[in-house]
């Protein structure tokens, strides 16, 4: 999981995500073994549903590889759809979540 910040809207974001996932091997197909899976899980304070792009994405607190992430990265930050920080979204189990670990912390984004 990354925090990045862009210039660009998000739908230039979804473009050059998808091109960075077909550069990496990604064929589109949804038998693919995707060596590259990009998903835009916020963007700022955004708000984005059409039939090419939801921000936030749809399915962003179901799996525990990434709400754990995203509770140490931004978790402090509101999830626009709630208004809530987005920790208080997250059901954070590390414990109980088999084959999830923090390789590191959140220091090491303040370098």
């Amino acid at each position: 999981m990354i925090r990045v910040r862009t210039d660009a809207d998000p739908r230039t974001l979804l473009d050059l995500a998808k091109q960075a996932e077909h550069a990496a091997g990604r064929t589109g197909s949804g038998h693919d073994a995707r060596p590259l899976d990009v998903d835009i899980l916020y963007f700022g304070d955004a708000v984005v549903s059409d039939a090419e792009l939801a921000i936030p994405h749809p399915r962003r607190l179901e799996r525990p590889f990434v709400r754990i992430p995203l509770a140490e990265v931004c978790g402090s930050d509101a999830d626009p759809a709630t208004g809530r920080p987005i920790a208080t979204e997250i059901s954070v189990r590390a414990h109980d979540e088999e084959g999830i670990r923090l390789v590191a912390g959140p220091e090491w984004a303040e370098s």
